[in-house]
């Protein structure tokens, strides 16, 4: 199988942990908490913004999937 290159944009800018609110703190936190540090890392990619590589608009990562889903 073979992938086509990503577009072109900005790498994934994760929130700050000092910033989560609500379920995403509540998640990122136990994750923390429980040694599971990679885990807590990728929440702060999921709960931040990146940037589209087409048409340059930014956008919430976690919204963008929950759409998708």
């Amino acid at each position: 199988m073979t992938t086509s290159p990503a577009p072109p944009g900005t790498p994934l800018r994760p929130a700050l942990p000092e910033n989560l609110e609500g379920p995403a703190r509540q998640l990122h936190d136990a994750a923390f908490e429980a040694g599971a540090e990679r885990v807590a890392v990728g929440l702060t990619h999921l709960f931040g913004s990146a940037t589209c590589g087409e048409c340059g608009a930014e956008f919430s990562v976690a919204e963008q999937v929950a759409d998708q889903y």
